[in-house]
């Protein structure tokens, strides 16, 4: 008889655990602030703050081509914007070593120019101390 009533009573509490449980999961799955996780989405403003546009650039590729585009990096803060600035014949010069490096075909494909952006992001990245560059807006590309 002790037997069967101890079972019984591990029986209740197990099914009161699991019930717990579920109601606290139930709980955080639907009734959980919607925006509690989302990340911060900076307004225009916010990116318009840190967004350094960088002069003109005519260069050559490899093989003979030229390109003429105008590039503005984006940041993720003013600070990360003050230093690009402070580093911008440094920024330069990698953004025309990338170039060089790159031919008339790289570019036309059509993930040419996004492989391109993922390059000087990566490199400026490398030797930014202050943020980092989030992205990278082409104006007027021609490349002959």
């Amino acid at each position: 008889m002790k037997n069967k009533l101890v079972k019984t009573m591990i029986l209740i509490l197990l099914i009161i655990t699991v019930l717990a449980v579920g109601i606290v999961f139930g709980y955080v799955y639907f009734f959980k602030s919607p925006g509690v996780n989302k990340p911060h989405v900076p307004t225009a403003a916010e990116m318009s703050a840190a967004q350094y546009a960088l002069p003109q650039i005519t260069t050559n590729l490899q093989g003979g081509s030229i390109i003429q585009v105008t590039i503005t990096l984006q940041a993720d803060s003013s600070k990360a914007k003050d230093e690009l600035d402070k580093r911008k014949a440094q920024v330069m010069d990698t953004i025309n070593g990338l170039l060089h490096d790159m031919t008339k075909v790289d570019l036309e494909k059509p993930d040419g120019l996004n492989l391109l952006k993922k390059k000087i992001i990566q490199s400026i990245n490398s030797y930014m101390s202050d943020g980092k560059v989030t992205d990278v807006y082409y104006a007027n590309p021609i490349i002959q």
